[in-house]
């Protein structure tokens, strides 16, 4: 299982509000916003948290079905939790994990992202409330599945 996060551009200095895609890969699956006409990149940073916090409410059992639309794109997910499984599906691609497994891989990836970034971010507001939101989904992962 891989996600994967990725800037459309990276300069020096870069906003909060910069575009950029998600690869979500589960056995031979790819859900993907890359490569799509029209575009589906998404503000990446605003989107990363959106997306969190949709994973965060399935874990807490607030919604056993939830929509992920990505920020400023058509790109969306749509999220039914069954179980311990996750149910993933973007248009005509669906697929089944294990959902501590694709959380703990979306926090990973998210954190890894976010830590690429942290210092050439300029927009605060915005990488705070994806620090925070990482936060909250380690707090969630660790009261959920020790």
């Amino acid at each position: 299982m891989m996600i994967n996060f990725t800037l459309n551009s990276a300069g020096s200095e870069i906003s909060g509000f910069e575009l950029g895609n998600i690869d979500i890969c589960i056995d031979d699956v790819e859900i993907t916003s890359r490569n799509k006409f029209p575009s589906q990149a998404m503000m990446i940073f605003v989107s990363i948290t959106d997306l969190l916090d949709c994973i965060r409410f399935l874990i807490e059992n607030k919604k056993q079905r939830i929509t992920f639309n990505a920020t400023d794109s058509s790109f969306s997910l749509n999220f039914k939790k069954n179980g311990k499984l996750i149910n993933i599906e973007n248009n005509n691609k669906k697929c089944v994990a294990n959902l501590y497994d694709f959380s703990k891989v979306l926090y990973e990836s998210a954190a890894m992202f976010s830590s690429a970034y942290l210092n050439k971010i300029k927009d605060v507001s915005v990488f705070s409330d994806l620090e925070n939101s990482l936060k909250d989904f380690e707090f969630t992962l660790k009261k959920y599945y020790r």
